[in-house]
C-alpha cells in the first residue's frame, strides 16, 4: 500500500503504476474473510458491517495490504444531521452489498416546486461551518462526492452543473482551500 501513490493520484501527479482504490469493500464480508482468514462474525466482519462500522481496523488493514490499495474511498455525511440543519434530499441507495442490506428507498423531496429548487441557497441554509470545521482538522485532502451520472448517463445536463452546482461548491470549499486542503 502506498499512501504517496494515492495522494499523487488525487493531485493528478505522475505515478509509477496505476493507483489501486478500494471502493466500499467493507460490504463484501465473504471476500474480506477469505483474504484475511477471519471468519464472518469473528474479529469484526458482519452482515451489515458497512452500516454499523463493525469491521475492525486490523481486519481492514490486512485486507487492504493484501490487495495493495493506495487509496481507501469512503463517504461520510459529516458530523451534523443535515435534515436538522436544513432541507435535504435522499435519492435512496441501490443494492451494492452482496446481501442487499444497504438498499434504501428514496425519501420524499422537501422541494415541491421548481422555483424552490432554484431559490435554494445551501450556504445560507447550512452555513460554511461543516467545511470550516473540516478545514481545521489534520486531513490532507477533502473530496466532495456527487452523483453526476448514473448508469444511464447524466441525470442533469452538464451545463447546469457548470453554471449552478460548481459555483456553489466553490463557495462551500472556500474554508478548505484557505487551509490548503
Amino acid at each position: 500500500m502506498s499512501r504517496q501513490i494515492g495522494m499523487d493520484c488525487i493531485q493528478c501527479k505522475p505515478i509509477p503504476r496505476p493507483g489501486h482504490v478500494a471502493h466500499s469493500m467493507e460490504y463484501y464480508g465473504a471476500l474480506i474473510s477469505k483474504i484475511t482468514s477471519v471468519d464472518p462474525g469473528q474479529g469484526g466482519i458482519s452482515k451489515n458491517a458497512a452500516e454499523y462500522d463493525l469491521l475492525s481496523p486490523d481486519v481492514m488493514r490486512r485486507f487492504c495490504d493484501a490487495w495493495d490499495y493506495d487509496f481507501l474511498w469512503g463517504t461520510n455525511d459529516g458530523y451534523i444531521d443535515w435534515a436538522k440543519a436544513g432541507r435535504c434530499t435522499n435519492m435512496g441507495h441501490a443494492v451494492y452489498a452482496t446481501d442487499g442490506s444497504d438498499q434504501t428507498a428514496a425519501a420524499v423531496s422537501p422541494f415541491t416546486k421548481p422555483e424552490e429548487v432554484w431559490a435554494f441557497d445551501p450556504v445560507a441554509e447550512y452555513s460554511l461551518i461543516p467545511f470550516a470545521a473540516w478545514a481545521q482538522t489534520s486531513i490532507d485532502v477533502y473530496i466532495q462526492h456527487d452523483d453526476i451520472v448514473w448508469t444511464a448517463g447524466p441525470f442533469i445536463h452538464p451545463d447546469f452543473y457548470r453554471s449552478v452546482i460548481f459555483p456553489i461548491y466553490r463557495e462551500l470549499w472556500k474554508p478548505l482551500k484557505a487551509a490548503g486542503k
